[in-house]
């Protein structure tokens, strides 16, 4: 992160809000089917989704049973596996901008190779370089992820990290006007860290 370049470096620390909850059942089906899960599988999944029933806790007793139609069961033991197959979907979608020039990768040191992004449960980081159109392509992304799975950007819980490495004025300030007019719609918090020649060595 620290790697001096024009404009700076970025990390953002994606939160998806309420992600077991809110997982899209028809998204999730069309991820076990583009991964090669045949229609038999598929319809084991769905029966063991549409089973699930919840209720309401009122004064210490549970009364009526509602069913479900999003989302998947915290505690379940393929919940977890389910939801890293969607994230794989999204994971994919990362690495594409990245192989089609659209989301340029923190220069690295000779010999070794910087991460785009990493998944941590349902928290993800995304490592990039400090441009607009970096920042559009990663926003289109999401939203279009979002549109389909369900899986909305928590922004009171999502940091975006921008490292303004040395003294490339220029470019970070537009950059940083940037962040701003856009941090309500897609990060809520920024945190810029400046960085002097003799703060690197």
């Amino acid at each position: 992160m620290d790697k001096k370049c024009f404009g700076g470096n970025l990390a953002l620390k994606i939160d998806i809000s309420k992600a077991f909850d809110t997982l899209n059942w028809d998204f999730l089906i069309n991820v076990l089917q583009g991964f090669g899960f045949n229609n038999i599988f598929c319809n084991w999944i769905l029966a063991i989704l549409n089973s699930a029933m919840i209720s309401v806790s009122t004064n210490g007793t549970q009364q009526g049973y509602f069913s479900c139609k999003r989302g998947v069961r915290q505690g379940d033991p393929l919940s977890p596996l389910l939801f890293c197959l969607v994230e794989e979907a999204l994971s994919m979608g990362i690495s594409k901008l990245v192989e089609d020039g659209e989301v340029d990768l923190i220069s690295s040191s000779r010999g070794s190779k910087v991460p785009s992004h990493c998944f941590y449960a349902d928290d993800l980081m995304v490592f990039c370089k400090g441009k607009v159109s970096n920042l559009e392509a990663l926003k289109k992304l999401f939203t279009r992820y979002a549109n389909c799975s369900r899986q909305i950007i928590n922004t009171s819980k999502s940091f975006l990290f921008f490292f303004l490495v040395g003294f490339n004025i220029a470019g970070s300030i537009t950059f940083l006007m940037y962040l701003v007019s856009m941090k309500g719609a897609f990060l809520l918090h920024i945190l810029v860290l400046q960085y002097s020649e003799v703060d690197l060595r």
